[in-house]
This record gives structure tokens, sequence and C-alpha cells, in this order.
């Protein structure tokens, strides 16, 4: 082989191979710096109230139930005396916020209510923007 084809080959590696190569490299190495992409905001489950909450009572039947809150976002079919109501927003690039309020049920009545990790809906989302024409 001559010098010249020797030479040849390398530039064509060079610019076939290597160089893509590194340019991949250095464009994943300046991600940091480009904008995140736009997420929407997501919003999921059921918005349970307080005035919801309050009316609440043991004893209550499940259609009665069902009647006031909505069919809940979990029925566990072998847990079906548990309902479980949750709801999320998930506000595009940060992180999440739940809501999550528990109904025990003995015989299709209601015995207890965990809303230990209940929030109001209104507090997890943000306040409603006005837009003008």
């Amino acid at each position: 082989m001559t010098r010249t084809n020797v030479s040849y080959r390398f530039l064509h590696l060079f610019w076939v191979r290597i160089l893509p190569a590194l340019l991949a490299l250095s464009l994943a190495a300046c991600s940091s710096w480009l904008p995140e992409a736009h997420k929407l905001d997501i919003t999921q489950g059921n918005a349970i109230k307080p005035d919801q909450v309050k009316m609440l009572r043991a004893g209550m039947p499940k259609a009665e139930v069902r009647a006031l809150l909505g069919i809940p976002v979990l029925q566990d079919p072998f847990h079906d005396q548990r309902w479980d109501y949750i709801f999320r927003y998930l506000p595009g690039n940060k992180p999440p916020k739940q809501s999550r309020l528990t109904l025990y049920f003995v015989n299709d009545v209601l015995v207890e209510i965990d809303d230990s990790d209940y929030i109001d809906p209104d507090t997890i989302l943000p306040p409603p923007t006005i837009e003008h024409d």
C-alpha cells in the first residue's frame, strides 16, 4: 500500500465513523444548557371537596357514598370493602401532589373513614388564570 492510500483510508474512517461519534458525544454533554421540553399539567382522579368529606358518616350504605363522592378511582376486586378516592396533580416539570381518602366498609356499610392523607384539592391546584382578549 502506498502512503497516499493509507492516508485516504484514515480520513475516510475519521469522517464516516469517528467524527459523527464525537459530535454526538459533544451534543449530549451540552444538553444541560438546553431548555426543557414543555410538559402539560395533568389532573387525575376524584377531586373530593372538604364539604363532601364532612357529610360522610359511619353507617352510610355504599350506594349513598357513591352518590355523594362518585365512583372511586381504586376498587380492588380482592378487597371490595375498601374504596380509595385519589386525586393527583402532576404540574409539568415539578413533583406530583396527591390527596387520598380511604373508606372501609363492612357488609357494604361505611365503618371507617381514613382522611390522614386527604388534602383539599383547591390547595393542590394552582389558582386559575384569567385570560384577557
